[in-house]
């Protein structure tokens, strides 16, 4: 069995409706997926009943702020401004970043949540959500 190196695998971003290059994340650090579905379960005098949701898929992001993002990077202000517009966004995880990958996730939504923080010592860094609106494509 092979693995995936977390390194391998970064956040990609875009304005949703553009046809230009995915930008990773600038100096980003982690980031990962949390996916949920609930279920009901309903106790009828017949039989119990489940039924489940539409699974919601949320995404959590770290980095640390720099000063001089390359052109291929979404810096930390370019986050803050679609976060500000409402912005939806195209979204992309891979491995490897090209045919034959192993690892494959996209989708589209909304930046739900940023942050900054800046401590006495080390690096000013940024935490960021987003939320996929509709389903995840699993297929490259």
């Amino acid at each position: 069995m092979a693995s995936i190196l977390g390194s391998a695998v970064t956040l990609q971003l875009r304005e949703s409706g553009t046809t230009g290059s995915y930008l990773t994340l600038v100096c980003e650090t982690s980031s990962g997926m949390d996916g949920t579905a609930s279920v009901t379960t309903t106790v009828t005098k017949c039989s119990t009943v489940q039924s489940v949701a539409t699974p919601a898929y949320s995404f959590t992001f770290d980095g640390i702020v720099e000063t001089a993002p390359s052109g291929s990077q979404v810096s930390y202000e370019q986050l803050l401004a679609w976060f500000g517009a409402n912005t939806l966004l195209d979204f992309k995880r891979e491995n490897p970043v090209a045919s034959g990958t192993n690892f494959y996730l996209q989708g589209t939504g909304y930046l739900s949540a940023l942050s900054e923080a800046a401590p006495a010592e080390g690096n000013v860094t940024f935490t960021g959500t987003l939320v996929a609106t509709g389903t995840v494509d699993l297929t490259p």
